[in-house]
């Protein structure tokens, strides 16, 4: 039996920008240890307890499995960000607010703005208030313009500070994207540039330098915030707009944790649930008569609806000759799933009303309805299904809405039903 040394284990470290790296310990005592990978597609050298490993082995795996990683891995953060505290906003474990174009963080304690970007900002801040300025060029100074974007460099990271701050207050209210860059970035950039314009009043003794040079910088810092908020946000498949998830993902999250209630409650129903967008719209509910417009859907009346529901593939047909359908679709609109989101009850009905309608479409039972009711068959099925909701969740609006699709069914029909 070959000599058996300490075996290796393995050990993660911080991360960033998807990169794992490993630390490697010797253990005492064998130890069993979960394998990790740094690439997908990757065998990484591991022992494991049941493994007896030589000493030249041990060695020959370790070397191998350390060139590896310096041709493979790019070396991160071996600990949380000690300044973390101080950006509630961004998450410890990236470098420079993860826009290192943007920053530099030359000591690992705060991010500076990149001295090019604000030599730039303060540069063209000058240019402009020389050029509104009366007589023009004339007053042109290369000594103020060259303190004017010094000072603008120097100011960046006060400003960066100002700015994370904002976002910390913003982010916990759910708002990011090119709303909190636009906002943080004018708050930043306003305070950068009364420095600047104070700067240039103390030199000029034009007491409007100030208030200029504040608007300017407030202005660009908003649009520049707002843009590269907007597209870091589009990048991490956020919202562009206000950041966090887009309506899609959100309603993919909402439909994942309530889809063991909707089966239990609602019925099985083989229904997959979409955003009402125009394309959406137009695929699953054209040829029933459904319409987009301005963000809402309209049925074939013109009537402003929540959402609908179509029946899939016929997957079988019962002994009785009823039509079974599976991969039913369900169309909801945009903003009963912002109303979803915020946990509106209302809102989720509209959801498990939809489900029902599918759960009927899978069952066979619309198909029987349509056999036996004929023209009455979708009124009577809108009475049912909303009688279902108010089951749930009575109210004065589910109540009139089951009145109304009664009035709606022939007189035979509502007198067999007592209606």
């Amino acid at each position: 039996m070959p000599e058996t040394v300490a075996l290796l284990a393995q050990h993660p470290v911080y991360y960033n920008y998807n990169v794992m790296n490993f630390g490697f310990y010797v253990m005492e005592k064998p130890v069993v240890y979960d394998s990790y990978y740094y690439e997908q597609n990757e065998v990484l050298y591991c022992a494991t307890a049941s493994q007896e490993v030589t000493p030249s082995v041990y060695f020959e795996k370790v070397v191998q499995w350390e060139i590896e990683l310096s041709k493979k891995v790019v070396q991160v953060w071996l600990s949380v960000d000690p300044k973390a505290s101080s950006y509630p906003g961004l998450t410890p474990y990236n470098y420079c607010a993860n826009s290192p174009v943007v920053y530099v963080d030359p000591n690992g304690e705060n991010p500076w703005a990149a001295l090019g970007l604000n030599l730039l900002v303060s540069a063209i801040t000058y240019v402009v208030n020389v050029a509104s300025s009366p007589g023009g060029f004339e007053n042109w100074d290369w000594g103020q313009f060259a303190f004017s974007t010094l000072l603008g460099a120097a100011t960046g990271a006060f400003s960066m500070g100002i700015g994370n701050a904002v976002n910390g207050a913003l982010t916990p209210k759910g708002v990011g994207g090119a709303a909190a860059g636009a906002i943080s970035g004018a708050v930043a950039g306003f305070v950068s540039g009364a420095i600047n314009g104070m700067a240039q009043a103390s030199i000029t003794g034009d007491k409007n330098a100030i208030w200029k040079s504040a608007l300017m910088g407030m202005g660009m810092g908003a649009a520049i915030g707002g843009i590269t908020g907007g597209i870091e946000a589009a990048i991490k498949g956020e919202n562009f707009w206000v950041g966090g998830p887009t309506l899609k993902t959100k309603l993919a999250i909402i439909v994942e944790q309530n889809r063991a209630a909707l089966d239990a409650t609602a019925g099985v129903a083989d229904a997959n649930v979409h955003l009402g967008t125009r394309a959406n719209v137009k695929e699953y509910g054209g040829s029933s008569g459904y319409s987009y417009e301005w963000g809402n859907i309209f049925d074939k009346d013109g009537i402003p609806v929540n959402a609908f529901s179509v029946s899939g593939d016929t997957y079988d047909v019962s002994a009785a000759g009823l039509k079974l359908y599976s991969n039913n679709n369900i169309v909801i609109d945009k903003n009963t799933v912002r109303l979803m989101w915020n946990g509106n009850r209302e809102a989720f009905e509209t959801l498990f009303h939809e489900w029902r309608h599918c759960h009927e479409f899978f069952t066979g039972n619309a198909d029987f309805m349509r056999h036996l009711w004929g023209s009455d068959a979708k009124a009577l099925s809108e009475v049912f299904t909303h009688q279902f909701n108010y089951s749930r969740f009575p109210t004065v609006d589910r109540l009139e809405t089951i009145r109304y699709y009664q009035n709606l069914l022939s007189p035979g029909t509502r007198s067999f039903f007592g209606y």
